[in-house]
């Protein structure tokens, strides 16, 4: 089985990359994504085209900081359902628990 991402990990990537003057179309067909990625932000992407477009980004932006960059403009909302998780979970402790157990749902790739 692939390891996939959302796309909704992408929300915000046209405007960032916007300011170094840089395509984000020509971004995602270099790193074996649709052009119209970004047009349907609920689907999957394949994990390891994720993390190509994040380091071609890094390196044609000339920001080794691009990928954390594209993190903080997006806030927590693109967690989705998760958020919703995270946000009436009792403790701090429960909220964690929560986050450990879901979140192969938003990036099946990576492990909390």
């Amino acid at each position: 089985m692939q390891d996939f991402a959302r796309a909704s990990a992408l929300y915000g990537f046209d405007t960032l990359i916007a300011e170094y003057g840089l395509s984000h179309t020509e971004l995602l067909r270099d790193a074996g994504l649709p052009e119209n990625t970004l047009d349907n932000l609920q689907g999957l992407v394949s994990y390891r085209r994720f993390l190509e477009l994040l380091k071609l980004s890094a390196a044609r932006s000339g920001d080794p900081l691009f990928g954390l960059k594209l993190g903080l403009s997006q806030g927590v909302s693109i967690f989705g359902p998760i958020l919703y998780l995270l946000n009436n979970a009792r403790t701090v402790g429960e909220a964690l628990t929560e986050l450990k157990q879901y979140f192969h749902l938003h990036m099946g790739a990576d492990h909390v």
